[in-house]
């Protein structure tokens, strides 16, 4: 797969997020908390030698709301030829991952790593967005400026790397 390739290369330049041997209860890497991250995106690798990195991210919609997301993906498998790549998080995820990550994702991910920010004012139509890309939809509470997921569909003007903790 290309685009997993591609985003592989590109994050070699990336700081590294060193984790020791923790593992989360699932065994996996469910665990890392926004508060260890210094820049919008870092790498690292878990305890069974499985890559993974975190994405720190703002979705921009046009009405003016922002919201922050903070996502690590990772290999699934132990297997260094595994493709099985998963997405979790305690903080506002960014993209959806049931049954493993799809090439729309790949590519969506690849575009973001590589330019920094993803416009959706190019053509690209809400089935794509919200079915292939998978992106989480939120709402942000007028009242407390709580972040909430919601299952209404919410088209995005873009989503930019942002290490803003505070939107």
């Amino acid at each position: 797969m290309d685009a997993l390739n591609e985003i592989m290369e590109i994050t070699t330049d990336f700081d590294v997020l060193d984790i020791g041997n923790r593992i989360g209860m699932t065994g996996y890497i469910d665990f890392i908390d926004i508060n260890e991250i210094t820049v919008p995106v870092m790498k690292g690798t878990d305890t069974y030698g499985r890559p993974f990195f975190t994405v720190c991210a703002e979705i921009l919609y046009a009405d003016g709301t922002n919201v922050f997301t903070f996502t690590t993906f990772f290999r699934r498998y132990t297997e260094q030829n595994s493709k099985v790549w998963m997405a979790c998080g305690m903080y506002n995820e960014l993209i959806t991952t049931c049954g493993g990550m799809n090439v729309p994702q790949f590519l969506f991910l690849r575009d973001l790593l590589k330019n920094g920010i993803v416009t959706f004012d190019d053509g690209t139509d809400d089935e794509t967005i919200q079915n292939n890309i998978r992106l989480i939809n939120y709402k942000v509470d007028e009242n407390t400026k709580k972040v909430h997921k919601t299952l209404c569909y919410k088209r995005p003007s873009c989503i930019k790397l942002s290490l803003n903790k505070s939107s």
